[in-house]
C-alpha cells in the first residue's frame, strides 16, 4: 500500500478550524478530505477562548453519493448535460444511513446490519461541561442548517477568526464553511440528537449524530433520555419538502424551512 505525507505551511495568524481536500476531479466528494486544526500559541484571543471550555470535538459534514466521482463527472461533462441529482445520504463524522435501507422491504443492496444504531456516530458528553464543536462542511453540493435538540450554541470562531460570541438555536453551514460553537451539557442527562436540514434546495438527505450524556444508556435516538429502538424508521427520513416520518417520542431540533431567508 502506497502512502503519501503532505506538509502544509501555515502563515502567522492562520490558526483555527480548517480542512484539507483533494483537487483531482471529484475525489473530495468521494471522501478524500478531512479536518485540520491549527493551534497558534501566539494568538491571545485563541488562548483566552481555550480557557472557556472543557473539551473539543470535530463535527465534519458531507453529502454522500452512491455513484463515485468519475461517474458523476461523466454526466456533468456530457453533451447534453446529465444532472447528477441529490446525494443519497448525508454523513456527520462519517456516519449516516440511506433511509430506504431501513424499510421492511429494503432491497438486497442494503447491508444486513444497516440500522441507526450501527451507522450513526455519537459525541459523548458529561453533564455540566462545555464543549467546543468545530463544525466543518465538506459538502459537495448542499448547504445545511445544524442544530442540537434542547441545546443552544454560542458561535466563537468563524473560519480561523475568533469572533465576539453570539448565541444561536441553529446554524447555517454552507459548503467549505467552518465554525466553532460552544455547547454546555446543561440538560437532563439523556441521549439527544443533532441533525442537519437542507437549505436553499427543496429536498436533500438529512444528517444526524447523537449528543449523548455519559450517564445515559446508549440509544439510537431521542431527547430528554427517551431511548428508541433502531427499528424506528423515521429517524433518518430526510427531505424537507416532503412529509416527515418521525417518531413523536423523539424530539427533533428546530430548523428553518429550506426557503426561509
Amino acid at each position: 500500500m502506497q502512502t503519501t505525507a503532505y506538509e502544509f505551511v501555515v502563515s502567522d495568524g492562520d490558526g483555527g478550524t480548517h480542512y484539507w481536500h483533494g483537487h483531482v476531479s471529484m475525489e473530495r466528494g468521494d471522501g478524500f478530505q478531512g479536518p485540520i486544526v491549527v493551534r497558534d500559541p501566539g494568538n491571545d484571543d485563541e488562548r483566552e477562548l481555550e480557557g472557556t471550555y472543557d473539551r473539543e470535538e470535530v463535527v465534519f459534514l458531507q453529502d454522500w453519493y452512491h455513484l463515485d466521482g468519475d461517474a458523476r463527472r461523466a454526466g456533468l461533462d456530457s453533451d447534453p448535460f446529465v444532472w447528477m441529482g441529490d446525494a443519497q445520504s448525508f454523513l456527520i463524522n462519517g456516519g449516516g444511513v440511506y433511509a430506504p435501507c431501513l424499510d421492511d422491504d429494503a432491497d438486497d443492496s442494503c447491508a444486513d446490519d444497516c440500522s441507526v444504531e450501527n451507522y450513526i456516530k455519537t459525541i459523548e458528553v458529561e453533564a455540566g461541561k462545555t464543549y467546543r464543536l468545530r463544525i466543518i462542511s465538506g459538502a459537495e453540493l448542499v448547504g445545511v442548517n445544524f442544530a442540537i435538540a434542547g441545546h443552544r450554541m454560542t458561535v466563537v470562531e468563524v473560519e480561523g477568526t475568533v469572533v465576539e460570541p453570539f448565541e444561536v438555536e441553529n446554524l447555517d453551514v454552507m459548503p467549505a464553511q467552518r465554525y466553532s460553537v460552544l455547547v454546555t451539557a446543561d440538560q437532563e442527562p439523556g441521549s439527544y440528537v443533532a441533525t442537519t436540514a437542507v437549505r436553499y434546495r427543496d429536498a436533500a438527505p438529512a444528517g444526524r449524530i447523537n449528543f449523548e450524556y455519559k450517564s445515559a444508556a446508549p440509544s439510537s435516538g431521542g431527547g430528554g433520555g427517551a431511548a428508541l429502538a433502531a427499528s424506528e424508521r423515521g429517524l433518518t427520513t430526510t427531505t424537507t419538502g416532503e412529509e416527515r416520518r418521525e417518531d413523536p417520542r423523539s424530539p427533533r431540533p428546530s430548523h428553518p424551512a429550506w426557503d426561509d431567508v
